[in-house]
C-alpha cells in the first residue's frame, strides 16, 4: 500500500480544525462589543482535552447567597459567549445556568450561577449557609456538547489517552465520535509517534447541532499530493444570529508541508445573494494578485454597525480608525493603504452609502503588496447591471 508523505500532527489538526472550527468561532463568537478574546483557543483546549470533571474542593463566600470558586485556569465562559461548564450540586444540576449579574445570585439565590474567566459563581438550591451546614458535595463538568452520550463518550475515550502511541490516532478517534462517523480517511497509515499518513478525508455534515448552532450543510474534501493538501469545502446553514440572515459559501485552498496556507477561491452568499468573491494567484514570494469583490454592502455596513453596538457614529468612528491605522501600516501585515485608496473605501461602507458593490485588488509590485480600489461609479454601474 502506498502512503503519502508525513505530516506533523500539528498541521494536520491545522487543517482539520482551523476550516470547520474557525467558521463556527467567527459566526458565533467574534462581536466586537463583547469582550472574548482568546474564546478561540478556549473552545480548542476544550475540544482536545475535555471533557474534564473534578470535585470543587475550595469555597469562598462572595456575598448574600453567592459563593465562588477559583477554577485555576480558564475555560470558556459566559463572557465569550456561553460557558462550557455545568455545576452539580449532590450529582444534581444546579438550576439556573448562565446567569447574566452576578447581583442576581446575591440577591436571589436558588441555584443560579455563572461563570466569568478563571471564576465560578454559584448559590445552592435552597439558599442555604454552607458554611455552616452538613459539607456539600460541588463538582464541574467541562460539557463540550448538548448531547450528553457523546460527553460521555468522550470522556470514556479521555480515559485511554495514554493508549494511543500516535497523539493523531487519538484525535481521529475523537473526531470519529464528535462527528457521528461522518468523517472518513483514506491511505491512513501510522508513521510514528509524531506523523500520520493520510491521503484524503472527506466530511459530510448535514443539521448538524452544535449548541444553538445549526449546519445546514458542510461538505469538506481533502487530498493530500505533492506534498501539499488541496481542499475544498461548501457550507450552508440558516442561523441569523451574527449575519442577520443565511449564509453560503465556498472556499478552496492549498495547505503545503512547510504550514503555509495559500487561500485559491472564496465564494459567499448571504441571504441568496451574492456577497464576496475572490481569486488568488500565488508565487515564491506569496500573494501575487488577488481579485476582491465585496458584493451587497448595504448588509455587510449594517452588521458591522451592529457590531460596534449599532450606533452609526460609533461605526464612523471605528472606521476612521481601522483604514487610518491600516494606512500608516501599524497592522502586521505588508500592505499598507494609500490615502486615496482608503477614501474609497471609507466612500463604500460609509453608514450613509448608497453604493452596493466594491472592488479591490491586491498585486504584489517589487516585494510590496500594494490595494488598488476601483472607483465608486464603475463598482455601483457594474452592480446595477
Amino acid at each position: 500500500m502506498s502512503v503519502s508523505a508525513p505530516m506533523t500532527t500539528q498541521r494536520f489538526f491545522s487543517v482539520l480544525f482551523s476550516q470547520f472550527w474557525l467558521m463556527v468561532y467567527y459566526h458565533d463568537c467574534l462581536k466586537m462589543s463583547r469582550p472574548d478574546k482568546g474564546a478561540l483557543s478556549l473552545f480548542l483546549d476544550s475540544l482536545w482535552y475535555g471533557p474534564r470533571i473534578w470535585a470543587v474542593t475550595a469555597i469562598k463566600h462572595h456575598s448574600g447567597f453567592c459563593y465562588s470558586v477559583d477554577l485555576g485556569r480558564e475555560f470558556l465562559s459566559d463572557n465569550q459567549g456561553r460557558s462550557v461548564l455545568l455545576l452539580t450540586e449532590q450529582g444534581a444540576a444546579l438550576p439556573l445556568a448562565h446567569t447574566r449579574q452576578i447581583q442576581e445570585i446575591v440577591n436571589q439565590g436558588r441555584g443560579r450561577y455563572a461563570h466569568s474567566g478563571r471564576t465560578l459563581y454559584f448559590s445552592p438550591h435552597d439558599n442555604a449557609d454552607i458554611t455552616t451546614v452538613l459539607q456539600r458535595k460541588y463538582t464541574v463538568i467541562e460539557r463540550i456538547f448538548d448531547n450528553p452520550e457523546v460527553n460521555k463518550a468522550l470522556g470514556k475515550l479521555n480515559g485511554m489517552r495514554d493508549s494511543f502511541a500516535n497523539p493523531t490516532l487519538f484525535g481521529l478517534e475523537k473526531l470519529k465520535i464528535i462527528f457521528d462517523k461522518k468523517l472518513s480517511f483514506g491511505g491512513l497509515a501510522d508513521l510514528g509517534p509524531t506523523a500520520l499518513g493520510v491521503s484524503n478525508l472527506t466530511l459530510d455534515l448535514s443539521k448538524w447541532h452544535l449548541g444553538k448552532w445549526t449546519i445546514e450543510t458542510l461538505n469538506l474534501r481533502a487530498v493530500h499530493k505533492e506534498a501539499s493538501w488541496f481542499i475544498t469545502c461548501h457550507f450552508s446553514n440558516t442561523h441569523a444570529d451574527f449575519f442577520g440572515d443565511s449564509i453560503a459559501g465556498d472556499i478552496e485552498f492549498q495547505f503545503e508541508q512547510n504550514g503555509t496556507v495559500k487561500p485559491r477561491s472564496l465564494q459567499l452568499t448571504l441571504a441568496g445573494k451574492p456577497w464576496i468573491s475572490a481569486i488568488f494567484e500565488w508565487s515564491g514570494y506569496g500573494i501575487q494578485e488577488a481579485s476582491i469583490h465585496l458584493s451587497n454592502l448595504s448588509s455587510l455596513r449594517t452588521h458591522l454597525i451592529r457590531c460596534v453596538g449599532g450606533e452609526p457614529e460609533a461605526y464612523t468612528r471605528w472606521l476612521e480608525n481601522f483604514l487610518t491605522a491600516w494606512t500608516a501600516g501599524k497592522f502586521n501585515f505588508t500592505c499598507a493603504l494609500t490615502p486615496q485608496e482608503a477614501e474609497h473605501v471609507t466612500a463604500a461602507l460609509a453608514p450613509n452609502s448608497t453604493q452596493s458593490a466594491l472592488f479591490l485588488t491586491l498585486r504584489r509590485v517589487d516585494t510590496q503588496l500594494s490595494l488598488f480600489v476601483e472607483h465608486t461609479a464603475k463598482a455601483s454601474e457594474e452592480a446595477t447591471a
